[in-house]
């Protein structure tokens, strides 16, 4: 049996759900890791300790404006670009945008700008949302008129 069987078979419930959890957290590791390197390398850090997994810290004078245009090099120009992130990517899984014609990277922007719900909840908002939606879709999924389906 492959990979992608078992995966789908015995450690999810619903094969998108589970694969867009995996896929956020693996996004968010790397939009993470990114922001930390790029704040070392341009000596913004100002304190940054790593004792165990359990104590880590980092502290950055690093620009709010510079943050949010990682974010946004990150999440919606390289899904508009690639219909996926490398997280989605990881787990065979793209952006489809309802409007075929239309700019792409408009539509990827209003999905993510409502990351910030999910984010009050702890994901939870999300997850209900996908998991209750017939398409699989986050609130900004709706507003952004896309949806993320299984590459195959």
């Amino acid at each position: 049996m492959d990979y992608k069987t078992y995966y789908d078979q015995y450690l999810s419930i619903d094969p998108v759900l589970a694969r867009r959890c995996w896929a956020a957290l693996l996004d968010y590791f790397i939009f993470s890791a990114i922001v930390i390197i790029y704040s070392y390398l341009m000596g913004n850090i100002t304190e940054l300790f790593f004792i165990n997994f359990k104590n880590f810290s980092f502290e950055s004078n690093t620009n709010f404006s510079t943050l949010v245009f990682i974010w946004i090099l990150y999440f919606p120009a390289a899904e508009a670009m690639f219909d996926s992130t490398l997280g989605k990517a990881a787990f065979d899984l793209k952006v489809i945008y309802e409007d075929k014609k239309g700019f792409h990277f408009v539509a990827s922007l209003k999905r993510h700008v409502l990351d910030i719900i999910d984010f009050q909840f702890i994901g939870l908002i999300g997850i209900l949302s996908v998991k209750l939606s017939p398409e699989h879709k986050r609130v900004g999924d709706f507003w952004g008129q896309t949806t993320v389906v299984i590459d195959q």
